[in-house]
C-alpha cells in the first residue's frame, strides 16, 4: 500500500485525557483518513475532516470542544514557497522591462 502523504492532522482528547490523532492525507488519487489509535482507515472523497472529527468522537469518545486540527510544516510552507515565486517572476519581469 502506498505511503500516506499528509495533508492535515486531527487532534483530540477523551474523557480520561488520552490523545488520539487522525490524520487525512492522500494515497495516490484518493483521500484517506487515518486513525493512529486504533488503525480505522477509509476513503473519504468529501468531508474527510468531517469523517475523522466523527470517527474520534463517535469510537474514542473525544470532545468536540477538544479537538484540534493542524497541518504539517511541509502544507505550511507551501503557501510561503508560492509567494515567494510569485515575487520571483515580478523581480524578473522588472529588470526584463525596457
Amino acid at each position: 500500500m502506498a505511503k500516506l502523504n499528509v495533508a492535515r492532522v486531527i487532534t483530540g482528547r477523551d474523557r480520561n485525557d488520552r490523545t488520539h490523532q487522525a490524520r487525512i492525507g492522500m494515497r495516490g488519487r484518493a483521500r484517506y483518513v487515518e486513525c493512529d489509535t486504533c488503525g480505522y482507515r477509509k476513503a473519504a472523497p468529501i468531508a474527510a475532516a468531517r469523517a475523522a472529527d466523527r470517527h474520534l468522537t463517535g469510537r474514542h469518545g473525544v470532545g468536540l470542544d477538544s479537538v484540534r486540527q493542524e497541518r504539517p510544516a511541509s502544507a505550511a510552507v507551501r503557501p510561503l514557497l508560492v509567494v515567494a515565486f510569485i515575487a520571483l517572476l515580478f523581480v524578473l519581469m522588472f529588470l526584463n522591462a525596457p
